[in-house]
């Protein structure tokens, strides 16, 4: 019998109830749910390109934008990857990492990325 990635998801999936209500403690879904919608907004991407597995660079870079500002609202690193997992994009840690530092390195050079993250971040206060 051959193993398959769907064997997988199907022993594993879907989360119980207590991992359902560990997540619900740990993350606020509604504030990062709103920095998904803000940034798809504003660079005009869609929630399927956002979860997808896609690697063009405005739908990556919309990816590390929700990271960078997920961090910068308080969030863990784990609790990024939790999120994006729950809503069908894999990611890890690392990734996220990778897609903080690739913001801050697009700040030093695009002054409109840094417009941008300004007034996100003021109105998160």
């Amino acid at each position: 019998m051959e193993r398959t990635k769907e064997m997988w998801a199907d022993i594993h999936y879907p989360p119980t109830e207590n991992e359902i209500k560990y997540n619900t403690m740990i993350l606020n879904y509604d504030q990062l749910g709103s920095i998904v919608e803000d940034v798809c907004t504003k660079t005009r991407t869609t929630h399927d390109e956002i979860y997808s597995k896609t690697k063009d660079n405005h739908v990556t870079f919309s990816r590390y934008l929700i990271y960078y500002l997920s961090q910068k609202t308080g969030h863990r690193l784990n609790s990024i990857v939790r999120y994006m997992k729950s809503n069908g994009f894999a990611t890890t840690p690392s990734t996220v990492i990778y897609g903080i530092k690739k913001v801050e390195s697009k700040m030093k050079d695009d002054e409109n990325i840094n417009k941008y993250i300004g007034s996100f971040l003021s109105t998160q206060i």
